[in-house]
């Protein structure tokens, strides 16, 4: 089981528990948001959509990447933070992500987040720093989620977190991984409890 598969598990059991999405289907059964943001009901069908996608797909080793050009991955992430206390929250948003492979380098934005109850935040997390290891046995891909979202009730969430994850797939057509570190809200730091994110080319 790829470490993508056991955090989007964790973070499935969480969603279920909060009572914010039965059975794991969501509204609009599909992985589209139609003309406008996905809704979390539909960011939960994207993400089970793509975990069993990834699943029957063996991992790439970086060793055997391409060594030029670049590739864009779309898909989502989510995040649960504090659960069990009142300032629980679970929070999806868009997943872009571009591997250059010629710099081995990675860049992107999660955009369009909404929570279990579907109000959207403002703004948009960015990927940097990102970095691909060739060497790696694990985790080739690492990038740091920074940047900041702003609540409907204007309270500004700041990413102070790390993605880690790897390519999957026949022509490296996916990756998947997962989301550890803090959000910081209000000035205070909010540990993420569970976190994966996941895209496909």
């Amino acid at each position: 089981m790829t470490n993508y598969m056991k955090w989007g598990l964790c973070l499935s059991v969480t969603v279920s528990l909060a009572g914010c999405l039965g059975g794991g289907s969501g509204g609009g059964g599909s992985d589209g948001g139609g003309s406008g943001p996905r809704t979390f009901a539909q960011q939960i069908t994207l993400a089970d959509q793509l975990a069993d996608e990834i699943e029957v797909l063996n991992e790439v080793d970086p060793m055997s990447f391409q060594t030029m050009g670049s590739t864009t991955y779309n898909g989502n992430l989510g995040m649960s933070l504090a659960p069990g206390t009142p300032d629980a929250i679970v929070l999806y948003g868009d997943l872009r992500m571009t591997l250059e492979f010629g710099t081995d380098t990675i860049s992107g934005a999660v955009s369009n987040v909404v929570d279990s109850d579907d109000a959207q935040y403002g703004g948009q997390f960015q990927l940097e720093n990102g970095d691909i290891d060739r060497m790696a046995s694990t985790d080739a891909l690492t990038a740091d989620l920074t940047g900041d979202i702003t609540a409907p009730d204007s309270t500004i969430l700041t990413a102070d977190a790390t993605l880690a994850g790897d390519v999957f797939g026949d022509n490296e057509s996916h990756v998947a991984g997962a989301v550890s570190g803090n959000i910081i809200v209000d000035g205070s730091a909010v540990g993420i409890s569970s976190g994966a994110f996941a895209g496909r080319r």
